[in-house]
């Protein structure tokens, strides 16, 4: 289950449909209360897996990796602006900029 709703995919692969099958008006109305049931069902039990608490300590962090791949990137789009104008001169081409 996954933000209220059930997998179908998974679903339908443990019984060996296709996921489509499960969607209204394609696999009959048996499907359908099938699938309404298992998700009744998988909600009315109470969650198992702990949540995990959103540490605010990481932003920074976060925010300071964002910050370096920009950087990284423009490093690389420089490089390569660098290396494109070393091959024209070593090329021996007229250079116009």
């Amino acid at each position: 289950m996954r933000a209220g709703k059930i997998n179908l995919a998974w679903l339908a692969s443990t019984v060996g449909l296709t996921r489509q099958v499960f969607y209204e008006g394609r696999g009959g109305q048996e499907l359908a209360q099938i699938a309404d049931l298992l998700l009744e069902h998988v909600r009315s039990r109470p969650s198992t897996k702990a949540r995990t608490p959103y540490d605010k300590s990481l932003i920074s962090l976060r925010t300071e990796i964002r910050l370096l791949r920009t950087q990284l990137r423009d490093a690389d789009r420089a490089l390569q602006s660098a290396a494109f104008r070393e091959e024209i001169v070593r090329s021996g081409k007229i250079l116009t900029f």
